[in-house]
C-alpha cells in the first residue's frame, strides 16, 4: 500500500503535478514558493513568487497549466512586475519519465522614468524524470528549452533563447498530500547582445490530489 502510495505521489510532481496513470480522468493542484534572484547585468533584485497549478490526467496523456502570479523586483532606481502564463501537454514515455509540449507568456512591466510593458511568447519542449529514493521519499527533475522566443519589446531582429530547469526532493505526507524542495533556474540568452537574464532560486511546494 505504501508502495502505490509513493508511486502516485512522484507521478503527481514528475509531470507537473500529475495524477495517477489510469483510465479515468483525474486532477491535482499545487502551490510553491520561488525565492529566487533576478539577475541582468550589474543588477539584481530577489523576491518570492508564488505559483500556483492544476493538471488533468488520463491514461499516459496528461494537460497542466500553471500561473506565476504578479510578482515585484525592487532594484536601485527601477522596478519591475512579472506574471507568468503557462500550458503544456504531455505524454508519459514509462513508469519514470514524460515529455511535454507547451506554451509559455510573459507579461513585464517596469518603471525607470516612466511605464514601460512588454509581453515574451514561447513554444518549448520538455522532459520530467523521477526515481525513489526511500519509502515515502523521491528526488525529481525536470528540463525545458524554447522552440520559439517572441518579445514585443525586442526592435533589432535578435533571437531569445529560453532554457530552464528544476530538480528537487519530495516527500509523502499522505495519499493526498506531498511536500517538495528544489532548486530552479531559469535563463533568457539574447544572440548578439551580452546581457543575459537569469533567475536561480530555491522552490518549496505541496501538492493535493483530492
Amino acid at each position: 500500500m505504501k508502495k502505490n502510495k509513493l508511486s502516485v505521489a512522484i507521478l503527481i510532481v514528475a509531470s507537473s503535478s500529475v495524477a495517477m496513470a489510469n483510465d479515468d480522468i483525474t486532477y491535482s493542484f499545487g502551490l510553491k514558493s520561488w525565492y529566487h534572484n533576478l539577475r541582468v547585468e550589474n543588477n539584481s533584485a530577489s523576491t518570492a513568487a508564488p505559483i500556483v497549478s492544476a493538471t488533468a490526467k488520463k491514461g499516459d496523456f496528461f494537460l497542466a497549466t500553471s500561473f506565476l502570479l504578479p510578482t515585484t523586483y525592487s532594484f536601485d532606481n527601477f522596478f519591475v512586475k512579472r506574471k507568468d502564463t503557462d500550458f503544456a501537454a504531455g505524454y508519459s514515455l514509462n513508469s519514470n519519465f514524460s515529455t511535454l509540449l507547451g506554451t509559455k507568456r510573459i507579461n513585464v512591466d517596469s518603471y525607470d522614468t516612466s511605464w514601460s510593458s512588454s509581453t515574451i511568447k514561447m513554444t518549448y519542449v520538455g522532459l520530467n524524470g523521477f526515481t525513489a529514493v526511500g519509502e515515502n521519499s523521491f528526488v525529481f527533475g525536470q528540463v525545458t528549452r524554447s522552440l520559439k522566443v517572441t518579445d514585443s519589446s525586442a526592435t533589432d531582429g535578435s533571437k531569445t533563447t529560453f532554457t530552464g530547469y528544476e530538480a528537487g526532493y519530495g516527500y509523502v505526507l499522505n495519499k493526498n498530500t506531498q511536500f517538495t524542495v528544489g532548486f530552479r533556474n531559469q535563463k533568457f540568452v539574447t544572440t548578439g547582445d551580452s546581457t543575459n537574464t537569469t533567475l536561480p532560486g530555491f522552490i518549496f511546494g505541496v501538492n493535493i490530489t483530492p
